[in-house]
């Protein structure tokens, strides 16, 4: 398995992090060159080559900081009063406080330098800047989706990391 995450991931290497944002609690990372693109409806989105959706544990640092993680989407911003506070309510939550600074400096982080996976699902996706996205699956179930990796520019199939195993789709 380790080998299959690697080398499908390689894709990654050399392209740059465009953007980061979410939907409910499943995080989505952006990689490549950005283009826009219509939906079924005929609405237009901007999309990159490569998307990383995360649904398990996560984190980005830089040297020994943690720069923004997946517990911050469960805990409120500075703007929102604890007894307000819906994390899935997109702006009120530390995530997307955290996401809005990251997107500011994301230009500096430059491009993906390596790959590393485990033979459990985890990732480290090292940036040239001195940042590093770890992904670490932590559910069991085989029904748990942690995360999901395709191409938004062709059909070839994408990787779903499911309770410690890997599912190729179409």
């Amino acid at each position: 398995m380790k080998n299959e995450i690697e080398v499908t991931f390689n894709e990654l290497v050399g392209k740059p992090l465009y953007s980061i944002g979410r939907t409910t609690n499943l995080v989505w990372l952006l990689f490549g060159e950005p283009f826009t693109k219509k939906n079924i409806i005929g609405d237009t989105r901007t999309l990159a080559e490569y998307s990383l959706h995360i649904q398990c544990a996560w984190r980005i640092v830089k040297k020994d900081k943690i720069i923004i993680a997946s517990g911050d989407l469960y805990s409120p911003n500075s703007n929102v009063k604890l007894e307000n506070f819906n994390w899935d309510n997109i702006g009120s939550s530390e995530f997307d406080s955290k996401a809005s600074s990251f997107k500011k400096i994301m230009k500096d982080i430059r491009n993906v330098q390596s790959i590393e996976a485990d033979n459990i699902g985890g990732l480290k996706i090292c940036f040239s800047s001195n940042y590093l996205l770890e992904v670490f699956p932590n559910e069991s179930g085989n029904d748990k989706e942690s995360w999901r990796f395709f191409s938004n520019v062709s059909s070839s199939p994408y990787l779903v990391m499911c309770g410690g195993s890997i599912e190729e789709n179409e």
